[in-house]
């Protein structure tokens, strides 16, 4: 009877946000964003040309392949928010009825700006990443090791957008790692277990990279990007963004800006904030996962590589930032078992 309820409990939580989210898909108007993956993707008479196409948009090409099927049955862009709002229920549903966390963190989670918009309103490719993730920590936790699907759903992932392949990168060499040296020494017995996935992972890898290179006929615009420089004031300022914005998107503007800007100065409230709010987060995931130092190591690859890549590439918005989200999540997922039962630095988090 307990057992039922508590099903039931979940059902009534993720039903509620089905909803929330239902709603949420109807009001909102598209963005320019997000019609442009639609107009890519309509535009493009064949897979070839979709592929040639994506050259100059500077993603890989998981979510406009999944555009595909409906933009073939219609150019109407209802196709692309039923796609959307499918991912958003698949993200409500693995948190609600599939995560290891506690009902309190379930209610958190189901609550984070991420889930509640950017991530599931948003018919963008950064919500499959987020999604992956979760598929990975699921057959991570499994009874047995699956190699070849984690690097299917590693390789996946690094095909969502370039933040997302950040994080699969160390996750995959995380996971590799731990088959090699779990027992504390290299192995041949797993390596030579590890490689079907670790080549099928690689050869998605490639896949992504190849995508993302410009072509030809723009490079010569790119020259600029490297007069960015990487003082130590740029990098100081990103690096903070990267590790505090994930964990309070709300700009102090909200709601004429609900999320943090694509740049900050060196100076105001938003720089104070954070720099005031960075010890706690990084003693509070230091806590949490200070037991998995390959997990740890993993977060801290990812915001070293999102920190450069914002500074000599791209500017990062919360978007992008949401890849240190994903990250913890990841990371809590696979530790669920290990934590204590009332993880305080979890829940404020």
């Amino acid at each position: 009877m307990t057992v039922n309820r508590l099903v039931l409990a979940d059902l009534a939580l993720v039903v509620t946000f089905v909803l929330l989210l239902a709603a949420n898909c109807w009001h909102h108007d598209l963005w320019f964003d997000e019609l442009h993956a639609w107009g890519v993707t309509v535009g493009s008479g064949s897979l070839g040309e979709l592929f040639q196409n994506l050259h100059y948009e500077g993603h890989p090409g998981l979510w406009h392949l999944m555009l595909w099927i409906p933009s073939r049955l219609s150019p109407s862009p209802v196709g692309m928010r039923l796609v959307g709002f499918a991912v958003g229920t698949a993200i409500i549903l693995m948190i609600g009825l599939v995560s290891p966390f506690s009902r309190a963190e379930k209610i958190l989670l189901l609550l984070n700006y991420f889930i509640v918009f950017e991530y599931t309103v948003l018919a963008r490719n950064y919500g499959i990443g987020l999604l992956l993730a979760m598929l990975y920590a699921v057959v991570r936790r499994g009874a047995g090791e699956r190699p070849v699907l984690a690097g299917l759903l590693l390789g996946a992932m690094a095909n969502t957008n370039v933040y997302a392949l950040f994080l699969s990168v160390f996750l995959a060499l995380e996971y590799g790692g731990h088959r090699v040296l779990g027992a504390g020494r290299p192995t041949w017995i797993g390596v030579a277990r590890l490689m079907p996935g670790g080549v099928l992972y690689c050869a998605l890898l490639l896949l992504a990279v190849l995508t993302v290179l410009p072509p030809p006929d723009i490079t010569h615009h790119l020259g600029s990007i490297g007069r960015t420089g990487l003082g130590a004031e740029r990098f100081g300022l990103a690096a903070l963004r990267t590790l505090v914005a994930p964990f309070l998107p709300i700009d102090f503007s909200f709601p004429a800006s609900f999320a943090f800007p694509g740049n900050w100065f060196g100076y105001g409230r938003r720089v104070l904030a954070a720099a005031c709010l960075l010890p706690f987060i990084l003693a509070a995931q230091w806590t949490t996962l200070r037991h998995a130092r390959p997990l740890l190591l993993a977060l801290a690859g990812t915001a070293l590589t999102a920190t450069v890549f914002a500074v000599l590439i791209y500017p990062a918005a919360i978007r992008h930032l949401g890849v240190m989200f994903i990250g913890f999540i990841v990371a809590l997922w696979l530790l669920r078992q290990r934590l204590p039962a009332r993880p305080w630095p979890v829940l404020a988090l």
